[in-house]
């Protein structure tokens, strides 16, 4: 499926993928597909962020499960307490917005995505990225470092 989409008109100069790949075997795999279609792993972009601040980015989200818009009790909190500034529906805390959940994601990155970097990192490929600054600093610092590849 990955090698067919790759091979269709929109990713005749390149391609991005968001998550993907999330273990070992998909990398390996992934890379020979690549190369097979001579479409190298130019760069991986490793989005990296303290403990700390996870915690206080998963506990401080809160959504409008009407329209989907997306508030941080810090950050980027509603007008008002609760409401939605999008639609006037009920903001809520997801279920898996808690520290318990943080602790098993952060299980299954050192099992499963942890092995994915180190397996890139080998090959030169990982642009590390302090994803702890703001939304624009981080998308600035990702596009230079793509914009690398692209030289």
């Amino acid at each position: 499926m990955v090698e067919k989409r790759l091979q269709e008109k929109d990713c005749e100069k390149g391609y991005l993928l968001d998550g993907f790949p999330r273990t070992l075997v998909q990398a390996e795999e992934f890379s020979k597909i690549a190369n097979r279609i001579n479409k190298p792993i130019q760069a991986v972009v490793a989005l990296e962020v303290g403990i700390e601040a996870l915690e206080q980015r998963i506990t401080g989200r809160r959504i409008c499960p009407k329209c989907g818009a997306i508030f941080h009790m810090q950050s980027h909190p509603p007008k008002v307490e609760g409401i939605c500034d999008e639609c006037g529906g009920e903001i809520i805390q997801r279920k898996d917005d808690t520290l318990e959940q943080l602790q098993v994601r952060m299980e299954e990155y050192e099992k499963s995505t942890k092995p994915v970097i180190e397996f890139y990192e080998k090959q030169g490929l990982v642009r590390h990225i302090d994803a702890s600054k703001t939304q624009s600093e981080v998308f600035a610092l990702v596009k230079e470092a793509l914009g690398k590849v692209a030289e």
